[in-house]
């Protein structure tokens, strides 16, 4: 049940709606950007995951997606790392691995 949650909260439907709703705040929405970028990409993974299709070949585009959001969450990370505004604890909380 848990797993089927963070689907909804991490998919496409969800990517919708929260742009949807960082339209209607205008200018103030504005603090939602790296959030809708963080929804882009786990939209894009649970639509790969959830693709019943075996991959069965090296040039699938879907390994080449994979390896954009991989270089997206590396860089997102490294950003997360060079920001010395915050604390070490309140940067581990923006780490995915650091997430135990």
């Amino acid at each position: 049940m848990r797993n089927h949650l963070a689907e909804q909260v991490l998919d496409a439907d969800m990517l919708h709606a929260l742009k949807v709703y960082r339209e209607s705040l205008g200018e103030k929405g504005a603090a939602l950007n790296g959030l809708v970028e963080l929804i882009e990409q786990t939209s894009q993974l649970i639509h790969i995951f959830r693709d019943i299709r075996p991959i069965k070949d090296k040039r699938d585009k879907r390994l080449r997606q994979l390896e954009s959001i991989d270089t997206w969450f590396t860089d997102w990370e490294s950003t997360i790392q060079r920001d010395n505004s915050m604390s070490k604890k309140e940067m581990s909380g923006c780490i995915l691995s650091a997430v135990s």
